[in-house]
């Protein structure tokens, strides 16, 4: 051994002499030789790369990196100046003009030759002071999103390479390589690029219609992600479009953010960049910061071979890979039939060569010399042969033996280090007994690579002295190249040290049954999807109303997960259902179908119309039930609304008949009215004549009339009747069915007639009256007339109208009066409409859902929830126009309606 390592000395120190005389040599001959011209130092160029983000970032790291190795390929020498922005995390308009003066103040007379900026916020800093610290000087960028020429503001000697995340083509591989997936969930933050990110990915949606459904999430921290993420089906793919901020409001870095997700994630995590590989991603078509940075080294390099930044056209085409994470593909049990052409796979272990290749060789080596020893004992062959028959015969019998097990039998001596393995040990990978060599090392080399540690790590048991006995599941690889799952059992020999010094044990070829418990849990998460992915609360339970069953709707209806769940009683679980328990339960012990007709329930805070079914179900470990909920709110409301329809469809026909028998008697009155002023005061000659028939002067009489004040209460009549005769049409014109007429109408004239048939309305229930509410007009003038449906304008108008006046009544004034003010407008090319009222407002979620069929902020039978939802229908599907609501609660509500005009 000492002779060994003394020659290896002289051998490396040969070596190291050697190539120092050469150098010493070439020194002087190049020193004689060349010219002075080449001996003179070549002029050094200077680049300044800002970078927008913080050093300590891989991003940042890998473009330096790529940048400084294309500046070392160059024959003259080049020095970089890095400088760090950290715009990640400081931003503000202060501290980029602290960066100016830092800039302006390092290289005011050490200016660079090319200037590389490095994603947008450092573009957007150059561009903007670049005329005052780096006139004239060339740039090249890369790493820029959303990138449009216009971001340059015709600065010239600009170029540079874009970057482009792939989403589609990084949401296909996601669907190949888990093909359960009909769900891509994708979350973002509320910056400018996650804003880019996120309308990028929502303009995909129509492609994957069919085939996955896109959801897009933000305004979320990490901690809510995770959350809403574990309460995902099973058929979702998670998409981070972003950074992603943690608890405190804080930005995380993206490669924190991911480790977070996917740590707490059993959902397959997908991104856009590859330094995120290995911190929990799947991969896709990644953006590379080392090619980005390269192709603007290459950039960078041209121009200080001088050609001019603006002749080297920008790089348009994002330079991205696809690229995937070993590790993260064996998790989601990847099909490697879906990886994309020319794919790169990191943390993919390394074959038994690559790790072993100088043992491999040296074992080469020695089975030569074995062969040359070999050789030169070829005169013990008799003996030799003697020996082998006897081995020989061993094996027969013991082969004899294994012949009446299933099992493949190894035999492993490691004192002698030789190694046994059955025929039917080989027979399970599909090879005869000749076709692989009975060694420790070959039974390593077919384990398969995610099994190896832990199958080393168990037999390592042995010589630990943790046990005598092992037992492993693992895969191993057939002739065929397919993987047959072996169930490994073994036990050892101790010698008086205790080290094992005899292992041996059999393998059983369990490759069926794990296809089978395979085949049963595909099956039972596929039934689990089909449960979940149904619209219905679906709840099992057993004999003892116990839940056994709990999907996601049910989850989402009551906030109690199924793990939690499934602990549970029914009623413990569904509070609501208490009423109905026993007559569950009876229908479990009857077998009998039970269905309820719909009625409130309450869950999550949250009264609607729900219909229970309960299905009997026999089990193997007794009856049981499937209890399904299903949401009839709207159904029920429709019933109800056609109920009501009906009714205010027979009072319309009853109100249209009363007015039409009021008007006769109104028209006698008008018409008597009439007479009776003209037999008074008017000069005809019938009057004189009945005058001086009875003996009275008609002067006097009139003077008379005069005196009790009769003028004035025939004018009260009249304007009475006019009055009842103004209600009586409005009322015939609001309840008449026609076909819809557009005509011009002078809005303000509608207001008025509605105003009209809405001040006869009063509620004694509500204990309100129109009369005493003041109205306020503020009409603009010169309006112009509005080409509509003077009908439904009116129908709009009146429900505003009597919805404001109900307002009123719910709100108790002290220092002021219940008031609606009536306002027109003109507002461009629109006639604008805004009905007030003083009563007491919407909260921000009422005015959320004010215009939605069946929501109504009244108490339950005091409204049906239309009168709003068809008011908008009218004024956006049927006039073009816009109607939106505006208040302040405990204060004032405002309707605004837009109405084209003319």
């Amino acid at each position: 051994m000492g002779s060994i390592k003394k020659e290896s000395f002289i051998f490396k120190n040969k070596i190291y002499f050697t190539g120092l005389i050469s150098l010493v040599v070439a020194i002087l001959i190049s020193s004689i030789l060349l010219p002075e011209s080449a001996s003179a130092a070549k002029k050094q160029y200077e680049i300044l790369l800002i970078n927008s983000y913080h050093s300590s970032l891989k991003w940042s790291a890998s473009i330096n990196k790529s940048i400084k190795s294309e500046m070392d390929k160059l024959d003259f020498p080049v020095i970089i100046h890095d400088e760090f922005m950290d715009t990640k995390y400081k931003n503000s308009p202060e501290y980029l003009n602290l960066l100016e003066e830092l800039y302006a103040t390092k290289y005011s007379e050490n200016k660079p030759d090319v200037i590389i900026v490095s994603d947008n916020n450092a573009l957007e800093f150059l561009i903007a002071r670049r005329a005052k610290l780096f006139p004239g000087i060339p740039v090249v960028f890369l790493g820029i999103n959303a990138f449009k020429k216009e971001m340059l503001h015709g600065e010239k000697d600009i170029t540079g390479v874009v970057e482009a995340i792939s989403i589609r083509s990084t949401i296909e591989a996601a669907l190949r390589l888990y093909p359960y997936a009909n769900r891509v969930v994708a979350y973002a933050s509320d910056m400018p690029t996650a804003r880019h990110n996120s309308r990028i990915f929502l303009e995909k949606q129509d492609v994957f219609t069919g085939r996955a459904r896109l959801e897009l999430k933000t305004g979320m921290n990490v901690e809510q992600v995770v959350d809403d993420i574990s309460s995902l089906p099973h058929d979702s793919v998670v998409l981070i479009l972003s950074f992603l901020k943690g608890d405190k409001g804080i930005l995380l870095p993206l490669e924190k953010t991911i480790e977070i997700v996917s740590s707490e994630s059993e959902l397959p995590v997908f991104s856009f960049w590859d330094f995120l590989l290995g911190h929990g991603i799947v991969g896709g078509e990644l953006v590379s910061g080392a090619d980005q940075g390269k192709i603007a080294g290459e950039m960078a390099a041209r121009i200080l071979g001088g050609e001019k930044a603006s002749d080297i056209p920008i790089n348009y085409e994002s330079p991205n890979k696809y690229m995937f994470d070993f590790k993260q593909l064996n998790k989601i049990g990847f099909n490697p039939a879906g990886l994309p052409l020319n794919s790169i796979i990191v943390n993919q272990k390394k074959t038994f060569y690559s790790q072993h290749k100088a043992k491999v060789w040296f074992a080469v080596g020695l089975f030569i010399f074995m062969g040359l020893v070999i050789l030169v004992l070829w005169r013990s062959a008799i003996a030799r042969k003697r020996i082998e028959q006897a081995l020989r015969r061993s094996k027969d019998m013991y082969d004899l033996v294994t012949m009446g097990t299933n099992d493949g039998i190894w035999d492993w001596d490691r004192k002698s280090g030789e190694v046994f393995f059955s025929s039917r040990w080989k027979e399970i990978l599909g090879f005869s007994d000749e076709e692989i060599p009975n060694n420790i090392e070959e039974w390593k080399s077919r384990i398969h690579p995610d099994d190896y540690d832990r199958v080393i790590r168990v037999n390592d048991l042995f010589f630990t002295h943790k046990t005598d006995r092992i037992m492993v599941e693992y895969r191993m690889k057939a002739k065929d190249g397919s993987w047959k799952w072996v169930m490994g059992r073994g036990s050892c020999l101790r010698d008086e040290q205790g080290k094992p010094y005899r292992i041996a044990g059999a393998h059983t070829d369990i490759t069926e049954r794990k296809k089978a418990e395979e085949e049963l849990r595909r099956l039972r998460n596929y039934l689990e999807n089909i449960i979940n992915s149904m619209p219905s609360i679906l709840v099992g339970v057993d004999s003892n109303g116990v839940v056994n069953q709990w999907n996601f709707k049910a989850e989402e209806m009551t906030g109690i997960s199924s793990k939690e769940a499934c602990r549970m009683n029914l009623v413990e679980a569904f509070p609501g259902i208490a009423d109905d328990y026993a007559r569950i339960m009876a229908s479990i012990e009857k077998g009998t179908t039970l269905v309820d007709p719909p009625r409130v329930l309450n869950l999550k805070d949250e009264s609607r119309y729900r219909e229970i079914t309960v299905f009997p179900i026999d089990c193997d470990n007794g009856r049981g039930a499937v209890i399904r909920i299903d949401d009839v709110t709207q159904r029920v409301r429709l019933e109800q609304m056609m109920v009501q329809t009906e009714k205010m469809m027979s009072l319309g026909g009853l109100a249209a008949g009363m007015a039409h028998e009021i008007n006769n008697p109104l028209a006698g009155i008008l018409g008597n009215l009439h007479n009776l002023r003209r037999r008074l005061y008017s000069d005809l000659r019938l009057n004189d004549v009945a005058a001086s028939e009875i003996g009275v002067s008609l002067e006097d009489m009139r003077r008379y009339l005069d005196k009790r004040d009769i003028p004035n209460l025939l004018d009260g009549i009249a304007d009475s009747a006019g009055r009842a005769a103004t209600i009586v049409r409005n009322m015939l014109s609001f309840s008449r069915i026609s076909e819809r007429l557009f005509e011009y109408y002078n809005i303000e004239q509608l207001l008025e007639e509605t105003l009209e048939l809405a001040s006869s309305d009063y509620d004694l229930e509500r204990r309100y009256d129109f009369k005493k509410i003041k109205i306020v007009k503020e009409y603009a003038s010169g309006v112009p007339a509005v080409y509509c449906d003077g009908t439904e304008i009116r129908q709009v108008f009146l429900n505003l109208i009597k919805n404001a006046a109900e307002a009123t009544a719910e709100k108790h004034y002290i220092k002021e009066e219940p008031c609606i003010i009536l306002r027109t407008e003109i507002d461009s090319d629109m006639v604008l409409v805004k009905i007030e009222d003083n009563g007491p407002g919407l909260g921000d979620e009422e005015q959320k859902r004010v215009f939605e069929p069946f929501y109504t902020s009244k108490p339950v039978g005091s409204g049906t929830g239309l009168g709003l939802s068809v008011s908008y229908f009218i004024i956006t599907d049927q006039h073009k126009g816009r109607m939106q609501v505006e208040s302040v609660k405990g204060e004032w509500t405002r309707f605004t309606i837009s109405l084209p005009a003319g």
